[in-house]
C-alpha cells in the first residue's frame, strides 16, 4: 500500500495548526469543523484497536524522528510538526507527541431498545468522561445527552473517557420525546423514597440517575412515570469508578433509592444521570 506524503510544518499561522489548536482547546469547535483531536499516543491507540481510521495524523519532529513503528501508520495524511507549534496547539501541561484528527461520527438518533445511559446536564467534563467510561464496561450501547450537558466529544471529556467513546453511540441534544421514546424500563434515584435492593429484582442491563437541584422540573416527569423504588448499593460498582466523585458517593449511596418503569421492553434499561 503506498504510504501518504509526509508534510512538515513550522508556521503557527498554517491554517491546519489553527484548526488543531481549536479542536484541542475549544470545547465545542468540533461541531464546526465536523472532526474530533484525539491527543497522545493511548487514545490513538484505542481509536486503531476500534479499526478507524484517522483523517490526519499528527506528530511533533523529535517524535516522528524515532517512530520507525508508526511511520507505516495507515493514515490519509501525515503531518509533522516542529515541537514548540506542537506544545502551542496541545492544552496538557505536558503535552503529548502524537495525534490524530478524526471525523466526527455522523449525526444520528437515539436507538430504541437498547441499553442506555442518558446524561441529563451532566456538565463535569471528567465526570462525563468516567460516565463513558463506566458505561462502555458495563456493556451499554449508547449514551444520549439532553441540551445542558457536557460535550461528549471536548477534549477534557475524550481524555477521562480513555478510548470509551470508541465503544458508544454517542447521541447529544436529546429531547424528553426521544428520551421517552427509547422503549425501555427506565431507572431512577431518589433520596427520599424506595424499598432496598436486596427485596427486589432489578431488570438487566441497568444503571443510575442522580438527582440535580437545576432538574426538578424534569424530575417531576421521572417520578410520574416512576411506580417502584429501589436503593443503589450494587451501583457502588459502577459509580466507583467516578475518581471525582467516590467520596460524596459513598455518603450519598447510604440514604439513595432506585425507581423505575416498566414499559414494552425488558430486555435493556434506560439510565438517567444529573
Amino acid at each position: 500500500m503506498q504510504q501518504p506524503q509526509v508534510t512538515t510544518i513550522h508556521s503557527r499561522d498554517n491554517p491546519l495548526v489553527k484548526d488543531l489548536r481549536r479542536l484541542a482547546q475549544d470545547t465545542t469547535a468540533y461541531r464546526k469543523q465536523g472532526r474530533v483531536w484525539l491527543e497522545g499516543d493511548h487514545l490513538c491507540s484505542a481509536a486503531l484497536v476500534k479499526g478507524l481510521q484517522p483523517a490526519v495524523a499528527v506528530f511533533s519532529e523529535s517524535f516522528w524522528a524515532s517512530a520507525q513503528d508508526i511511520k507505516a501508520l495507515n493514515a490519509t495524511k501525515i503531518v509533522v510538526i516542529a515541537n514548540a507549534l506542537f506544545a502551542d496547539i496541545s492544552a496538557l501541561e505536558s503535552p503529548a507527541r502524537m495525534g490524530f484528527v478524526m471525523d466526527l461520527p455522523a449525526s444520528r438518533a437515539p436507538q430504541a431498545g437498547v441499553p442506555t445511559v442518558v446524561l441529563d446536564r451532566v456538565q463535569d467534563a471528567g465526570n462525563v468522561g468516567s460516565i463513558l467510561r463506566s458505561a462502555a464496561a458495563f456493556g451499554f450501547r449508547q449514551v444520549v445527552a439532553l441540551k445542558g450537558s457536557a460535550a461528549l466529544w471536548a477534549p477534557k471529556v475524550l481524555r477521562a473517557g480513555m478510548g470509551a467513546h470508541f465503544a458508544l453511540d454517542l447521541i447529544e441534544s436529546v429531547t424528553l420525546a426521544e428520551v421517552q421514546a427509547l422503549g425501555v424500563p427506565l431507572l431512577v434515584t431518589s433520596s427520599h423514597q424506595g424499598s432496598y435492593l436486596h427485596q427486589s429484582h432489578l431488570p438487566w442491563p441497568c444503571a443510575c440517575y442522580r438527582r440535580s437541584r437545576q432538574r426538578k422540573h424534569w424530575l417531576r416527569h421521572v417520578r410520574f412515570a416512576a411506580s417502584r423504588f429501589w436503593p443503589p448499593p450494587i451501583w457502588l460498582l459502577l459509580l466507583a469508578t467516578w475518581t471525582n466523585w467516590c467520596s460524596s458517593i459513598r455518603r450519598w449511596a447510604s440514604r439513595s433509592s432506585i425507581s423505575w418503569k416498566s414499559s414494552a421492553s425488558r430486555s435493556a434499561s434506560c439510565v438517567f444521570l444529573g
